[in-house]
């Protein structure tokens, strides 16, 4: 027999929950209660809940992670989750999905919420009436082939870049204290700058470091030519995907192909450690160019599925939305210091 969903705090249940979360085939790191602690200790206007459904003995069969984020723009809302690639339930079976995304539901409506949003990982669906969104994508790669068929099955632009970038003499290298974070955050945070994007406070990827890079689940590489740092990649590694989550080089570096040469680096240490799957990580479905890049590696494009409740027919993720380019040019030229103070404001509200 099947109890109802409860509502707990995930603090309550860390080691059961975690341990759910590894053993499901669905289960990502940003389903288990690290995520909980990184998100919860970065930004105030997030918190995280979990319904969780047992069965009489106690074991679990099923939960959904879901995160309050309250913002007095946009709105208190539901997410699953956050700053994640991907979120939604996990459970043994449709039935446990279904009363856990409903219990959902009427936490929305007793609390007057506005909205909920459901991340899923590809090939994942709900089977309720929520509004469907396919706009972004990502980017899979199967790493057990052979070094040699990896290169193979590249794009002619991407082996010509690489041969390009090892001629440079670039170095690929591994950081092992936290002291490199800074080094890495100043460049991500130029790199967004020009973009157009805000900067993400440097506490999110501090509380990264101090809950994932012990354990495994977090590194930082540097491309180096002289001693020169020309580009950084965070990526993070969970059962046998490892996700790449920032990447970012000197605008001077470009020519050197800086980016192609971290992609493969990293790409050779995932092989190394016996990864299976590289991803690439999450692409709008706008940014053209972005996914063009994405594609040349052999790789295999899926969608990331995304749930909205209630429906609404102005909910849009383009990124070519007046509102979105106007916030876009104004970071853009604006001085380094005003830029921050604008990106901090905006994060505020996000989630």
């Amino acid at each position: 027999m099947l109890l109802d969903p409860v509502l707990l705090h995930l603090d309550e249940c860390v080691n059961a929950w975690d341990e759910f979360v590894a053993n499901h085939p669905d289960g990502t790191i940003y389903h288990t209660a690290l995520w909980k602690r990184i998100l919860e200790r970065s930004f105030r206007h997030i918190e995280c809940k979990l319904f969780l459904v047992k069965d009489k003995r106690g074991e679990i069969l099923g939960g959904l992670p879901i995160y309050l984020v309250s913002s007095y723009l946009l709105g208190k809302r539901l997410v699953s989750v956050p700053f994640g690639l991907f979120g939604g339930p996990l459970s043994k079976n449709r039935e446990i999905e279904d009363k856990l995304i409903l219990s959902a539901v009427q936490w929305l409506h007793n609390a007057k919420l506005k909205s909920i949003e459901i991340r899923l990982s590809p090939e994942r669906h709900l089977h309720q009436d929520f509004q469907y969104s396919d706009f972004f994508k990502t980017h899979l790669l199967d790493i057990t082939q052979p070094k040699d068929e990896l290169l193979k099955n590249c794009k002619k632009n991407v082996f010509y870049g690489l041969k390009k970038a090892y001629k440079s003499n670039n170095v690929f290298e591994e950081a092992c204290n936290k002291s490199d974070l800074s080094v890495f955050y100043n460049l991500l945070s130029r790199s967004r700058k020009r973009l157009g994007l805000p900067a993400l406070p440097y506490t999110f990827f501090s509380n990264l470091w101090d809950a994932l890079y012990d354990k495994g689940f977090l590194k930082l590489f540097f491309a180096k030519k002289h001693g020169d740092i020309l580009g950084t990649h965070l990526v993070l590694l969970f059962k046998d995907v490892l996700y790449s989550e920032y990447k970012c080089s000197e605008l001077t570096a470009r020519r050197e192909n800086v980016d192609y040469f971290l992609e493969w680096e990293t790409i050779l240490f995932a092989k190394k450690i016996g990864k299976k799957i590289y991803n690439f990580g999450r692409t709008a479905g706008d940014n053209k160019g972005l996914l063009f890049y994405k594609s040349r590696w052999g790789t295999v494009e899926k969608t990331i599925p995304i749930y909205f409740f209630p429906k609404n027919d102005g909910i849009t993720s383009s990124e070519k939305g007046w509102h979105y380019i106007v916030v876009s040019k104004v970071l853009q030229r604006s001085p380094f210091f005003l830029y921050k103070l604008l990106s901090d404001l905006i994060y505020k509200h996000m989630g």
